[in-house]
């Protein structure tokens, strides 16, 4: 038996096979990332409006509220947002229904909205001039499709006429705002 033959062929199998496990181990590979969807979310800042006293005339409060909407879903392809209110419904001593209708509580013309985060105010987000009574659904912002994908605030300007001899109590009203995926 020839040692020197037999020491090279055991001597070459770690070369030949760490030559073959370096050309495994070389070459691409990839790393993900996945972006997962959130929600379009619209909400708004609700507060009493200004106090009124008892009067024989009817009378105007008015109040700013802030429209919030949060677009977190990643897709750009647009939306509305719609605002209704409920009646004003009477909590207070007098006997009877003293309740203030909706078509009494109107949003004004809205303001220009804010940029509060991600993507930029541009052309395809607009407010509404709208002058409509809240008994009916409004639109005061939408995005068209390709924007609106960020955090933005719009105030609206609200007035609600109080019935001449309101008798004296809370009334209270429920603004319900909706969120629909694409822009009406």
């Amino acid at each position: 038996m020839d040692l020197t033959r037999t020491f090279f062929r055991f001597a070459a199998v770690p070369l030949i096979a760490f030559g073959l496990s370096a050309n495994v181990m070389a070459g691409t590979s990839s790393v993900t990332q996945q972006v997962t969807q959130g929600e379009l979310t619209a909400w708004v800042h609700g507060d009493a409006l200004n106090t009124i006293a008892y009067s024989h005339g009817s009378q105007d409060s008015f109040r700013e509220l802030t429209l919030h909407v949060d677009d977190l879903r990643g897709t750009y392809e647009g939306w509305s947002v719609t605002v209704k209110s409920s009646d004003f419904f009477y909590q207070g001593p007098a006997s009877g229904n003293h309740d203030i209708p909706a078509a009494n509580f109107v949003l004004g013309a809205t303001r220009m909205p804010i940029w509060v985060s991600g993507q930029a105010l541009d052309a395809g987000i607009a407010g509404a001039a709208i002058n409509g009574p809240l008994d009916i659904e409004q639109t005061p912002l939408t995005a068209k499709s390709g924007h609106g994908s960020g955090n933005y605030t719009q105030v609206l300007p609200v007035t609600l006429t109080v019935p001449e001899g309101s008798p004296v109590g809370m009334y209270v009203a429920t603004l319900t705002v909706h969120t629909s995926a694409a822009p009406n």
